[in-house]
């Protein structure tokens, strides 16, 4: 059943199923509160409402620093992955609420992003923000669609395809031959330039 009350000038309403944590929203009119209850009730009556009290709640801050306390530690590249969780955590993008994130929202963190960092740096940030996000959903209770999934991602940058001329592998080699003020290891030149010679030919 819903209830309303007037508070400082704006109309709360407040639905309460049992079973169920109440759900609480304000308006600027009682009218549109009354018709925001309406809506909910008609969700959880056809069983089709699911609760984002909990996103409402969370940040996208939020969800990254628990990834970080819980997740992390188990997983290969820890330090690393540490390092570059903590540099998105501070973005703007992550101080509203999970709720607020939008494809539209990620959309325009990803141009951003693209005149500041190479397509690659953001195509990982955008699978970090999508893997915890998922995690969040199936961990802990967050009840969001996850819009990472419908934001384009830049092309993915090829790789360098380079062979190194003539002088730069005369200059390695020399690099690796053993003197008398080091104890390289006498085989490794000539097991470097086996590899160069036997290198795949370069595709045109």
């Amino acid at each position: 059943m819903a209830t309303f009350r007037n508070r400082n000038g704006k109309w709360q309403a407040r639905v309460q199923r049992t079973g169920q944590h109440a759900i609480a929203k304000s308006f600027t009119t009682k009218q549109d509160a009354v018709q925001w209850s309406r809506s909910i009730e008609s969700q959880m009556d056809r069983g089709s409402y699911i609760d984002t009290t909990l996103a409402q709640k969370s940040t996208l801050a939020d969800l990254i620093e628990l990834y970080i306390k819980q997740v992390l530690p188990s997983l290969r590249g820890c330090s690393e992955d540490t390092i570059r969780l903590n540099a998105i955590k501070v973005r703007p993008i992550c101080r509203p609420a999970l709720t607020s994130l939008t494809p539209k929202v990620l959309g325009d963190y990803r141009d951003q992003r693209l005149k500041e960092v190479s397509a690659g740096t953001v195509i990982r940030e955008l699978s970090y923000i999508s893997s915890i996000i998922n995690h969040g959903r199936r961990e802990w209770g967050i009840n969001i669609e996850n819009p990472v999934r419908l934001v384009r991602k830049p092309p993915t940058p090829q790789g360098r395809n380079r062979i190194l001329d003539e002088a730069e592998k005369c200059r390695i080699l020399q690099q690796l031959q053993p003197t008398r003020q080091n104890r390289r290891n006498p085989w490794m030149p000539p097991l470097v330039e086996l590899a160069l010679e036997t290198e795949s030919p370069r595709l045109h």
